[in-house]
């Protein structure tokens, strides 16, 4: 009898730091050490990173958006997006949402190093978060009268 393959883990590691940042690579080494660590810990394959030097809000993030079109993709065959912290991923809400949802098509989740309490960046919790925020900023406009046709 043969034994069977063992399946192998592929991930990416997303780095990101603030334009201006000082010393930039050193935390670009430091954060990529991390996630690193992390992946040899959980057993996955470090098979690309992709560095950002840039604002989290910043309208264009052009390794971000590499980032996701590599693994969208079926060839790549990435499991996970890992990240020191959320905050590297992206400061709008709705550009995570969004994303998350993306990479969860093609079966990518996102992981964080430093967050042990919801290391998963993605699913139902997140979008009940959204929905939550989402629906207070309708109860806020109908407050004010602006979800009636009768508001002043």
């Amino acid at each position: 009898m043969k034994p069977s393959p063992t399946l192998t883990l592929r991930a990416v590691l997303f780095l990101r730091v603030n334009d201006g940042a000082q010393p930039t690579q050193e935390l670009f080494d430091a954060q990529e050490k991390t996630c690193r660590s992390y992946c040899e810990a959980h057993g996955y394959e470090v098979v690309r990173v992709f560095r950002e030097e840039g604002s989290a809000s910043a309208a264009s993030r052009p390794e971000f958006q590499k980032m996701i079109a590599f693994c969208s993709s079926k060839e790549a065959n990435i499991q996970y997006v890992v990240v020191s912290d959320f905050a590297r991923w992206s400061h709008s809400m709705e550009e995570v949402v969004s994303s998350i949802q993306l990479l969860s098509r093609s079966g990518v989740t996102v992981r964080s190093t430093q967050d042990t309490k919801f290391p998963v960046f993605q699913g139902a919790a997140l979008r009940a978060a959204f929905g939550s925020m989402k629906s207070a900023g309708k109860l806020k406009a109908l407050n004010r009268g602006k979800g009636s046709k009768h508001g002043s």
